[in-house]
């Protein structure tokens, strides 16, 4: 799948943009499958999109009918600062996703137990055949990583064969904090669509190793099923 590139003269301008295509996209797979299927980013970069869904889209799409996911979790109380649920959590609440529709890392469980309930509820879902997710966002660390596969960790070779091989437990993430929850590629990689968010000048850098398809990099090892963009507000 060739990547889409869309530049825009802010992160706003991009997010509403992202916001309109998505909520489509959601709607379509609730009328085709019945349900649809996110999963979160973390950080910063996708707060203007949740924002946008929330005041544009709350009526356009039946949310009680999407699931959300997060690509990756770190090892932490849900309501801890570091936890990537802070972000979202508003915009769950605004939109009234049912709680039996969301669907965190359980970081109070073992890493073992924890990612045997990640599979039994993607199993529940009917996701773990040739498509997974109906939308999965990204953002994008200066060093290329997306979720917590990050280069040291060559997740493209090390994580293909693992058990769960759905989902991995890291101990050492090379940046803290060091124990992660993570999809990997090969579920990843079934996502109908999935969105790169890296923007900032400071991301210009790594969206030309993006462009170059240079493979030193995670992000490049990315391959949605039907759909694969990059929203930045990064100009040429």
């Amino acid at each position: 799948m060739p990547l889409d590139l869309k530049r825009f003269d802010n992160r706003q301008a991009a997010s509403l943009a992202l916001a309109s295509q998505t909520a489509f996209s959601l709607q379509q797979a609730i009328r085709e499958h019945g349900f649809a299927s996110v999963v979160l980013t973390g950080g910063s970069s996708p707060s203007d999109l949740y924002a946008a869904w929330v005041s544009d889209h709350s009526t356009a799409v039946d949310w009680r009918k999407v699931h959300f996911f997060w690509g990756d979790e770190r090892n932490v109380a849900h309501d801890h600062p570091d936890s990537n649920m802070v972000l979202a959590k508003a915009m769950l609440d605004a939109l009234k996703v049912p709680s039996t529709n969301i669907h965190p890392w359980r970081t109070d469980l073992s890493p073992r137990d924890a990612l045997q309930e990640m599979r039994n509820v993607l199993q529940s879902l009917n996701m773990l055949g040739d498509r997974s997710f109906t939308v999965t966002l990204f953002g994008m660390g200066e060093d290329g990583h997306v979720a917590s596969l990050f280069p040291p960790h060559k997740p493209w070779r090390d994580f293909e064969d693992a058990y769960p091989p759905i989902a991995r437990f890291i101990s050492d993430s090379p940046k803290p904090p060091s124990e992660r929850y993570t999809f990997t590629l090969p579920l990843l990689n079934k996502s109908s669509e999935i969105h790169l968010l890296p923007f900032g000048q400071n991301k210009a850098g790594v969206i030309q190793q993006v462009i170059k398809q240079d493979k030193s990099i995670t992000a490049t090892w990315l391959q949605a099923r039907d759909k694969m963009q990059l929203w930045t507000d990064v100009p040429a």
